[in-house]
């Protein structure tokens, strides 16, 4: 495959033309990169404060129910990876969507935590759950 044609497949923008203007303008191209090694449309940055929807939409869901409503700080761009929550239902689980992993204090998410303050928990959730924290 020569460069064009690797151009044609991969257009860093392809998924603009599936957002709203409003939600692409939020929408950056960071350095990270998925696991074929191309660049990953990101709406959040490693180190942004995130807060994870509170939302209970019926079917299958892979974020936690716990998690919801807590805030944590992105550690990681997992990649681009068709959405799951899709997949359980055998569509096709396009378009994809950016996985991050979140780091949350312990004791943010279990108030009777015992253990270390500075204890941490990771999850890797998807950017539909995500919203900016100030």
């Amino acid at each position: 495959m020569d460069l064009i044609d690797h151009q044609r497949a991969h257009p860093p923008w392809r998924d603009l033309h599936r957002r709203s203007p409003r939600q692409a303008g939020r929408h950056r191209e960071t350095a990270a990169r998925d696991g074929r090694g191309e660049g990953v449309m990101t709406r959040f940055a490693t180190g942004d404060p995130v807060a994870v929807r509170r939302g209970n939409p019926p079917g299958h869901l892979r974020t936690p129910f716990y998690i919801r409503g807590k805030h944590g700080v992105v550690e990681r761009i997992c990649g681009e990876f068709r959405n799951p929550e899709e997949l359980a239902y055998g569509r096709n689980g396009e378009p994809k969507q950016v996985l991050y992993r979140v780091r949350f204090g312990q004791k943010d998410i279990w108030p009777d935590y015992a253990g270390p303050a500075g204890d941490t928990i990771d999850i890797e959730l998807y950017e539909h759950w995500l919203e900016p924290t100030p």
